[in-house]
């Protein structure tokens, strides 16, 4: 679980400690099935790191810069960006999470596709009369059985279908994404906590209820984003 850290100056955070081969495998599969996976998966971190807050800051400024759809009002001091499959069913399990959040965060949803058909719904979420509305309505309609989104497809235009294909082979997103949902979250100016998975509502909570600073429990389930090339 995440714990709040009052600090005065600084946030620390650590990476989980070595994870059994098996007991990774399964982690990935739990919080990855049937949703995206880029390059190799993640390795277990051989102990506590420093964050990089400049990796940190570069990962969240060039997903936040990818066109997606945006949830909560311009007012809201708490900014998010999430990397979802519209027919993903663990962003459609991260979605359900969020929702008692909208009204407090302002969430920059940004649409990729692993399938033709996931590619052709993103575009067709993007380019709708009121895209938060469709984006809703996809997850509240989610077909799990089928693993589909709810939100028709229809004929989508060539922007928004080339949109989604740009997101999806964005290089943000080949350097340091290995799956859906990924999310990064504004703790602070200059300071940001980025991380692939499903995040339950006892560990966002607190960072969407103004808690400042955070860390990661040593056995937390979720990676910290770390540089793909270091």
């Amino acid at each position: 679980m995440i714990y709040p850290a009052l600090l005065e100056k600084e946030f620390s955070m650590q990476y989980f400690l070595p994870i059994p081969t098996v007991l990774s495998i399964l982690l990935v599969i739990v919080s990855l099935s049937g949703c995206a996976q880029f390059l190799d998966q993640p390795g277990s971190a051989d102990g506590p790191h420093p964050v990089d807050w400049a990796v940190q800051k570069d990962f969240y400024t060039r997903l936040m810069a990818l066109p997606g759809i945006d949830t909560g009002s311009v007012y809201c001091d708490r900014h998010m960006v999430i990397l979802f499959d519209p027919d993903c069913p663990a962003c459609t399990e991260q979605w359900r999470i969020l929702q008692p959040y909208f009204t407090r965060a302002r969430i920059h949803w940004v649409p990729i596709g692993m399938t033709e058909t996931s590619i052709q719904r993103g575009a067709a979420l993007l380019a709708a009369i009121n895209p938060s509305a469709a984006l809703f309505a996809n997850f509240d309609r989610f077909d799990s059985s089928g693993q589909t989104g709810g939100y028709p497809i229809g004929d989508p235009p060539q922007w928004a279908v080339e949109n989604v294909r740009a997101n999806t082979q964005s290089a943000v997103v080949r350097e340091y994404i290995w799956g859906t949902p990924t999310l990064g979250i504004e703790l602070a100016p200059d300071r940001y906590f980025g991380f692939t998975g499903v995040m339950p509502a006892d560990e966002i909570g607190p960072i969407l209820n103004s808690v400042r600073f955070i860390r990661a429990a040593p056995n937390h389930g979720f990676m910290a984003i770390k540089h793909r090339h270091h």
